[in-house]
């Protein structure tokens, strides 16, 4: 036998019968002691305990379950794992739901059960090889799609893993529990399934609804000079189109070729998080000028951020000029921080009062608006032209 599921139902109509089975119940807890992997709900969590209504059970777990008389924790709940088990690492999810007159004197506490008015509570006995509790769980939900998607990323691993390891010189077995994340497939399918269930939040609508509106906004991905065609920063680069490139073509399907106006947000100076090149950061290496950015703590997914000033008023305009040739966008452009820098903009050439660095950058009227942020309040920006 590969596993043991232990289904709901009432046991207590057969507690009698339960109690006599001397050689089902022990057999039953040979195995699970043993390491069959075990599904208990509901009833069957009770049969698992010492006790039902007085009468002996199976005795793997050490509760006893009586009857109260009224319903317990009746209702649809979401299950979340606090640890690791059965189902893989911990914050495993899943649908299911209680209905139940009995409670036990230890329901376990390896889960939290929430209910869709908020009211949540610990519950099921859970170790690697059992799940026994009251909830019965939908195990249904979503596994086609989670283990499509599970599929799809294990061959992107096997194909894609090995070469970057090697590149990094890395050896995931040196690498501790950091390296069991790298290599466990548990770990991919936690991630599939919850992508999965997240999806069934969204609603996925065509480009057309974008004419419902009377205002859109499409926010951008990182900054211009990691855009995925920009080899001249490669192979520092994110996976993605990161300025007007995907906006603007949407916009050229549906016709609409109205002017837009185009932000692109930077600070008085310049910031990075990761590796590669990084213009101009010797400079500020060598002053021993950093900022202080509570929202960008170091941490060892992707260490620290990273300081520059800013490039020549041609290097500040380059990727703008780049990015809007040929859309239908203007560029605005908006400085933030300007506060941490009193009022100057910090660039190669030294520090330059922002009003006389919006003069060399907008030569010619290249900038639609220019805003300035010198707070962490959205209400505090202004409109300098």
């Amino acid at each position: 036998m590969d596993g043991l599921l232990l289904g709901g139902g009432y046991p207590e109509l057969y507690a009698d019968m339960l109690e006599k089975n001397e050689i089902s119940r022990g057999s039953i807890c040979h195995a699970i002691e043993s390491g069959l992997p075990t599904i208990a709900e509901c009833g069957g969590f009770q049969y698992l305990g010492k006790t039902l209504e007085g009468k002996r059970m199976c005795g793997v777990l050490p509760h006893d379950s009586t009857n109260t008389g009224k319903l317990v924790r009746f209702g649809y709940v979401t299950l979340t794992s606090k640890k690791d088990g059965l189902f893989g690492k911990s914050d495993v999810t899943f649908r299911g739901h209680e209905f139940h007159y009995y409670d036990s004197t230890d329901n376990g506490n390896a889960f939290t059960a929430v209910k869709s008015n908020g009211r949540s509570w610990e519950c099921v006995q859970y170790t690697d090889t059992l799940y026994a509790g009251y909830p019965h769980l939908f195990l249904p939900a979503n596994i086609p799609a989670a283990e499509a998607f599970y599929k799809k990323l294990l061959s992107i691993r096997s194909e894609y893993l090995p070469g970057r390891l090697a590149a990094l010189s890395l050896d995931p077995s040196a690498m501790g529990e950091y390296g069991d994340l790298i290599i466990d497939k548990n770990v991919l399918y936690n991630f599939c399934e919850r992508m999965c269930r997240n999806s069934e939040l969204i609603t996925i609508a065509g480009e057309s609804v974008i004419r419902s509106y009377d205002d859109v906004v499409f926010e951008g991905a990182q900054g211009l000079i990691l855009d995925e065609e920009n080899n001249a920063f490669a192979p520092n680069l994110t996976s993605s189109r990161t300025g007007l490139t995907n906006p603007d073509a949407m916009l050229s399907r549906l016709g609409i070729n109205e002017p837009c106006e185009a932000v692109y947000v930077t600070r008085t100076y310049v910031t990075k998080h990761g590796a590669g090149r990084f213009p101009y950061e010797e400079i500020f290496l060598a002053q021993g000028r950093v900022f202080a950015d509570e929202t960008n703590i170091r941490n060892e997914w992707q260490g620290s951020l990273r300081f520059a000033p800013h490039g020549d008023e041609d290097e500040f305009n380059e990727y703008v000029i780049r990015d809007v040739d040929g859309s239908f966008f203007s560029p605005s452009v908006m400085f933030t921080h300007v506060d941490e820098t009193d009022g100057k903009v910090l660039t190669v050439d030294g520090d330059v009062l922002l009003d006389e660095w919006v003069g060399k950058v907008n030569k010619g009227g290249l900038y639609r608006k220019v805003y300035v942020s010198a707070s962490h309040f959205a209400e505090d920006i202004t409109l300098m032209k």
